[in-house]
């Protein structure tokens, strides 16, 4: 069924998106700047929610 996969995917994709916020969230809020690792994640720009699609 179209609908019901449709559905789905949108779920799946939003649950995605959350997981990949939070994570990005936790990375650049550090106070660590000891490599490069870690400033260049400090420094990333945060991915706006809902452009995804």
């Amino acid at each position: 069924d179209a609908v019901l996969a449709e559905r789905y995917n949108d779920l799946a994709r939003r649950e995605l998106e959350n997981v990949r916020d939070f994570v990005v969230l936790h990375y650049s809020l550090t106070e660590r700047d000891d490599s490069v690792f870690w400033r260049t994640c400090r420094d990333m720009v945060l991915p706006a929610r809902g452009n995804s699609r």
